[in-house]
């Protein structure tokens, strides 16, 4: 039998996927729209660039953030050619951060050390107000538990809490920065508790982590008991009142 060369086969259908023979008729082809089908550019998946303006407007960058964020692009081995160029290619056209650039002194630009201290001059980071502890306090015996919340579940963080729980974490956050060590305002926050969680928790925790846990222990079965022992007391309250 004699061997065709595969050159000279003759082929009158081929029918793999995406394969066909004879061709079909594709008609007009937009190469532009092949070249984007097959391709893709990486510039597709780059977020667009933020420029840092330096006027003080609502949506401009906080200046620490944008200067860091130009520091993290850095190696090792960048030179101080590629710093100030990463810098200045960060600034808006003709604002007040790119006039600031064009008016440092030449030889400031050849030391990537004095651009970023001028830069700090320029744009110094704003000075916080710290509260006062007395504030803190005033804060931590402000933050009520209310009784519609006792049993609730509520979610925190992405998570499903009671409600009470959720409030226990906020009293250990605001004991915290309240400077309350010895536990002497649990008392108070205690106090201000309904009638409700009163009974199942008592004043006596020397810490706010004691305190907080026992809150946080509270079961539905205790909550429904006290409800239960709550609701009994007022009836016979009102049938003595009755009589």
């Amino acid at each position: 039998m004699t061997e065709v060369p595969f050159a000279q086969k003759t082929f009158t259908s081929i029918n793999y996927p995406g394969l066909h023979w004879p061709p079909r008729d594709l008609g007009k082809v937009n190469l532009v729209s092949i070249r984007r089908m097959s391709y893709s550019s990486d510039d597709e998946d780059m977020p667009q660039p933020i420029f840092f303006y330096g006027d003080g407007r609502s949506d401009d960058l906080v200046p620490g953030n944008y200067l860091k964020t130009i520091i993290n692009t850095f190696k090792e081995t960048s030179a101080t050619s590629f710093k100030v160029q990463r810098l200045e290619n960060g600034l808006a056209t003709n604002s007040v951060a790119e006039q600031w650039f064009d008016n440092l002194p030449a030889l400031t630009k050849l030391d990537w050390d004095l651009v970023e201290a001028a830069f700090k001059v320029c744009w110094p980071k704003e000075v916080l107000v710290v509260e006062m502890t007395e504030k803190r306090r005033r804060k931590l015996r402000s933050e009520k538990l209310l009784k519609v919340d006792i049993g609730a579940t509520v979610m925190a963080n992405g998570v499903e809490m009671s409600g009470q729980a959720c409030w226990a974490g906020k009293i250990q956050t605001l004991a915290a920065q309240a400077d309350d060590p010895s536990g002497a305002l649990i008392h108070s926050v205690w106090n201000e508790m309904p009638q409700l969680m009163k009974k199942l928790v008592k004043s006596t925790y020397l810490t706010w982590p004691e305190f907080t846990r026992a809150i946080k222990d509270v079961s539905e079965e205790d909550i429904e008991t006290a409800i239960a022992e709550e609701g009994r007391i007022m009836a016979l309250e009102q049938d003595a009142k009755a009589l």
